[in-house]
């Protein structure tokens, strides 16, 4: 009385395998496509900010940036150029008077 035979289930399992399949393999090129374009666009900051000689690490300098660099950003209106310097304090060196 089947007339539609032992696999019949068979073809609709494989249609949703293969869309399964098809799927990820779009999601996987996605991904790997996001990490090798982040990779490169690191890469190229780098690169970059070894030619101009710029690093990573903080400079020296005042509370704004490229404070006491040449073409660097000024201050911005009401602030003072730099952050006024603590007294020196090492040994022998009395407290300041708050008088």
């Amino acid at each position: 009385m089947n007339s539609y035979g032992d696999f019949a289930g068979l073809g609709v399992g494989l249609i949703i395998v293969m869309i399964v399949l098809y799927v990820g393999f779009i999601a996987l090129m996605i991904w790997v496509g996001y990490l090798i374009q982040r990779t490169a666009v690191k890469n190229g900051m780098l690169r970059a900010m070894q030619e101009s000689g710029m690093t990573f690490a903080p400079r020296p300098g005042g509370p704004h940036p490229g404070a006491g660099y040449p073409g660097g950003q000024p201050p911005y209106p009401g602030q003072p150029p730099f952050p006024p310097a603590a007294p020196p304090q090492g040994p022998g060196t009395p407290p300041p008077s708050t008088d």
